[in-house]
């Protein structure tokens, strides 16, 4: 019972999530100029975890 009710609340945290996510990617196409604004920022963002690597901080 446990299991299915976990389930239940994961598809549908999970699914909250995905239609969210949707909305802010439409509302971020639907601008050139929001997407000019944001544009590097994923880069930024992926090259954060292996410069923790390298560096060696933990904070």
């Amino acid at each position: 019972m446990l299991g299915l009710i976990f389930s239940a609340i994961a598809i549908l945290s999970d699914s909250a999530w995905e239609l969210a996510a949707d909305r802010v990617r439409s509302w971020f196409t639907s601008s050139p100029r929001r997407l000019e604004l944001v544009g590097g920022a994923g880069l930024a963002i992926c090259a954060v975890g292996p410069a923790g690597l390298v560096t060696g901080r933990r904070d």
